[in-house]
């Protein structure tokens, strides 16, 4: 168990190995779940259930990283301050799904949601695959990131403008 959050692995991430490719399998299985169910998420208890618990798988995630990169001996003031893209688009995505500002969506529309989809395709884990914490971690922080907005797109109707 305790090789699953050491840091440096023997087993390197391989792009577009099988581990990965079902791990974008299983996140494209969650966003068709999410189109599906998007009648039943609109209901308010549902809805309720479904941003806080998205919510808090975020700002959990994030929590963890800092936790894991403490305990590691890899954090730092250069690297591991939230104020990379990924962060902000993560703790924007999970504010956004709270408040349901507009304003949020559409800053973490177009920022995070693609870069987030890119980072997962083609991600920079090569010390971590899965079920390292890292591996775990990343797509579920880059993942969430998508399907917060997604939610917000399906369930709550929002679309982007031209003013966006």
């Amino acid at each position: 168990m305790r090789e699953l959050f050491e840091p440096g692995t023997e087993n390197v991430f391989q792009l577009f190995s099988s581990v990965h490719l079902y791990t974008l399998g299983a996140f494209l299985l969650m966003v068709i779940l999410l189109f599906s169910f998007r009648k039943t998420l609109r209901d308010t208890r549902f809805n309720l259930i479904a941003r806080v618990g998205l919510f808090l798988v975020l700002i959990i995630s994030e929590i963890s990283l800092q936790a894991w990169l403490w305990w590691s001996g890899h954090w730092s003031y250069q690297y591991s301050l939230p104020l990379h893209l990924s962060s902000i688009s993560l703790i924007l995505s999970a504010l956004l799904l709270l408040t349901k500002k507009y304003a949020l969506f559409e800053f973490t529309y177009f920022v995070g949601v693609g870069s987030a989809l890119q980072a997962m395709i083609t991600p920079d884990i090569s010390l971590y695959t899965f079920p390292h914490y890292r591996y775990v971690h990343f797509f579920i922080s880059h993942g969430g990131t998508v399907i917060a907005n997604l939610f917000m797109v399906f369930v709550a109707g929002y679309r982007p403008t031209g003013k966006s």
